[in-house]
């Protein structure tokens, strides 16, 4: 009995893992944070992250940003 609590366990442990560190996971943990103003994301992901600081941004937008990140 005690392993099959201990696999559900690990399993269930595992399953979170996975879930929480999803790009909208990750983006919604980071929103969370005090010091993050605003976070500017594709409209899927700022949906998917479901804070009101995550903001969407078109996609012509965010090729551009990338661009200037590049350089």
């Amino acid at each position: 009995m005690t392993a099959v609590v201990g696999g559900v366990a690990a399993i269930v442990a595992a399953v979170y893992g996975i879930w929480i560190r999803r790009p909208a996971g990750i983006v919604a943990q980071a929103a969370k944070l005090p010091d993050v103003g605003i976070i500017q994301a594709s409209p899927s992901l700022a949906q998917a992250a479901g804070s009101g600081k995550v903001r969407p941004v078109d996609p012509a937008e965010l090729r551009q940003m990338d661009e200037m990140t590049r350089r």
